[in-house]
């Protein structure tokens, strides 16, 4: 007995039962061995037998097919978990028989501690291999998380409502920028992520391979890329869409609105008659709406970047500042931030030991607002009379900010400009230079911001040329 299964499958009393028959048509596998684990765990888990006759006997009634347990076991509660756990390993149909993966996923057994630096470290490993099997069933059990009713009650709460006009408005918008030769261009929904075209709040997801895909945040960023693959050289696109923001509240949908974009991709990066039809265009949208009343107050804010850049330049403001403040200044002019908080933000942001930054002239140039006429005045007296650099950009900056004025006027533009030498619009235009603007006026009743940023307009060099 003991020569024809030891050395092949270990001790008779352990062998799972599909090994005691004909022994050459039998499979080996793991089944195997989660049998002899269910008479070692039994082992393990109840006292020791007084003799060897007694623990033989005992051993061969667990090995029966309605796998007994000696009565003082049976009877006694503490063992009920380790007895489920036993049954489910001897079983005689190996089909029902767990897998180790499936044992230690199960409820019976406990889970394995770790400490939270374990857990990181297990997970980045993992991680680090997408092509592992561990890798694919962490995102399969991922995949089979399932929400609760909560969350299912909740998900659809403060959606966007349904507004009875916004067809209207939508087929105004689209008339007018066909007129204007602009083609419809939708865009792929999703984007591979990466930390250079995505933002704070953007909406990630995962597909079943693992792979990490992005929500549009913007309409920008997903015409660029399509642009850029593409090597397309002249386009004039519009498109209307909703675009994505995580909520910082879990298990709700985010924040959807819907955006509208205008873009023109033109090889002559230096005609400005471009930039005064964008100024045109967003005119004719706001008569074409009847939104020109004078009582809405609506004017353009418009600024050249070179003028931005020549202002920080003559103050001294370190060039790994430039990002801070421009954030700064559009909470400013959001009215997120009052003057107040402008001045004591922008001075402890761009203070370092060393140097010696004007912040008097800066903040008050960052939040001054100008006619045409006055660009020339005192404030930037300074610069456009002086010389190197600053006075150099800010030259340029005024005769085109002039220039682009001039057009917009002669194309037909009503409404009111004002130059806002501070006014970044954001970042990413800031870096792509040129003319950059913003239309607002009075359209809600708010008490402590008036004024509503109805669109914005610039150029996106730069932001293009890191797709191609």
């Amino acid at each position: 007995m003991g020569n024809s299964l030891t050395g092949k499958v270990g001790t008779a009393l352990y062998v799972a039962p599909e090994l005691t028959g004909n022994a050459s048509k039998s499979t080996y596998n793991q089944k195997v061995d989660l049998y002899s684990l269910g008479i070692i765990l039994f082992e393990m888990s109840t006292p020791p037998l007084a003799t060897g006759m007694e623990r033989v006997k005992t051993l061969m009634d667990l090995r029966s097919d309605t796998v007994r347990f000696p009565e003082h076991i049976s009877n006694e509660s503490k063992y009920s978990q380790q007895i489920q756990v036993i049954r489910w390993l001897l079983n005689h149909d190996p089909g029902k028989r767990p897998t180790a993966e499936e044992l230690l996923s199960s409820e019976l057994v406990p889970p394995i501690r770790l400490e939270a630096g374990e857990i990181q470290d297990v997970v980045r490993h993992v991680l680090s291999n997408p092509q592992s099997r561990h890798y694919k069933h962490l995102i399969a059990r991922c995949f089979a998380q399932e929400s609760d009713t909560v969350c299912e009650l909740s998900y659809h709460l403060d959606m966007v409502p349904i507004i009875p006009r916004f067809d209207y408005v939508k087929s105004k918008i689209i008339e007018l920028f066909r007129k204007h030769g602009a083609i419809e261009v939708v865009t792929p929904l999703l984007t591979p992520y990466t930390k250079s075209n995505a933002r704070n709040n953007s909406v990630k997801l995962m597909t079943h391979s693992g792979s990490i895909v992005c929500l549009p945040d913007d309409l920008r960023v997903p015409f660029l890329r399509h642009v850029a693959l593409n090597g397309i050289k002249f386009i004039r696109r519009y498109s209307i869409g909703r675009v994505y923001r995580e909520k910082k509240v879990f298990n709700f949908h985010p924040k959807q609105v819907y955006e509208c974009a205008f873009d023109v991709v033109t090889p002559n990066r230096g005609n400005l008659i471009v930039d005064a039809e964008l100024i045109l265009i967003a005119n004719e949208i706001m008569r074409e709406l009847n939104l020109l009343d004078p009582s809405r107050n609506v004017f353009f804010r418009i600024n050249h970047i070179s003028l931005l850049r020549s202002i920080l330049l003559h103050c001294n403001v370190p060039p790994d500042k430039y990002k801070e403040l421009f954030e700064i200044v559009l909470d400013f002019f959001d009215a997120k931030i009052s003057k107040f908080q402008l001045i004591a933000s922008v001075s402890s942001q761009i203070t370092q030991p060393g140097i010696k930054v004007n912040t008097g002239y800066l903040c008050e140039a960052l939040q001054n607002e100008m006619s045409l006429s006055q660009l020339n005045g005192t404030l930037l007296k300074t610069l456009n009379k002086g010389r190197g650099e600053a006075a150099a950009l800010a030259k340029v900056a005024i005769r085109e900010l002039e220039m682009v004025a001039s057009l917009a006027q002669g194309l037909g533009v009503q409404i009111p400009m004002v130059v806002c030498p501070g006014l970044p619009v954001n970042y990413e235009r800031a870096r792509g230079g040129g003319v950059v603007w913003q239309l607002v006026g009075e359209l809600k009743a708010k008490k402590k911001n008036p004024l509503t940023t109805i669109a914005a307009g610039g150029r996106y060099d730069t932001k293009l040329a890191e797709f191609q």
